[in-house]
């Protein structure tokens, strides 16, 4: 074991030079933790930020909800369905504004719109050999404005003709410039036979 001697000119502690080697290395090994946890630290931190910007940009999945809008009774008529924020996968960030049957669009720009629904094709209650289903682009709740973007349609086919009854599904999906104050909605012409199920029928948009 190495002893500390004591140097009678300066007065200074001479620390055998082996003791040295190890103090310097423990201190540099100190040295590189601090500077990594300042490293993690600092990532965490960028994280965060992407993390809430990401939070903070236009988009939405809605689920449909379980209520039938009360003024579709009349299935050759395209009405707006309703859409319920609490279904799960259903969820809304940024600044778009949810209005049970339609999203408000906020910020301009270049938005992925998307629709998919499912029909239980029962023949006892269809009214209609086809189907329609439409998104739409409104402003200000009016229809002095309003834009058809897409449409789909579904024709009967010779099970539904011979009275079998069964689900078919429609998705609908592109890109288009929006701007404030845009509305935009999903309408179909036969929401009685509308799968009420947020796995199989729900509506998106999201900021390109």
């Amino acid at each position: 074991m190495h002893s500390v001697l004591k140097n009678t000119h300066n007065n200074k502690i001479k620390v055998p030079q082996t003791e040295v080697y190890e103090l310097k290395e423990t201190l540099t090994i100190d040295a590189m933790r601090e500077k990594r946890l300042r490293q993690v630290k600092s990532s965490m931190l960028e994280i965060r930020k992407d993390s809430s910007m990401v939070d903070r940009r236009p988009a939405a999945h809605l689920g449909v909800s379980p209520t039938i809008n009360t003024n579709s009774l009349n299935d050759n008529l395209a009405l707006r369905i309703l859409w319920d924020t609490s279904r799960s996968p259903s969820f809304i960030t940024g600044d778009l504004v949810f209005k049970q049957d339609r999203v408000v669009v906020k910020t301009p720009g270049y938005y992925f719109i998307y629709a998919g629904l499912q029909f239980m094709m029962d023949p006892a209650i269809v009214s209609s050999s086809t189907i329609v289903t439409y998104v739409y682009r409104d402003k200000n709740d009016t229809e002095v404005n309003r834009k058809k973007l897409m449409t789909s349609r579904i024709s009967s086919c010779k099970d539904w003709r011979e009275g079998q009854a069964g689900p078919t599904s429609t998705y609908l999906a592109g890109a288009f410039l929006l701007h404030e104050d845009d509305e935009i909605s999903v309408l179909t012409t036969s929401q009685s036979m509308l799968q009420r199920l947020p796995a199989t029928t729900y509506f998106g948009i999201h900021l390109i």
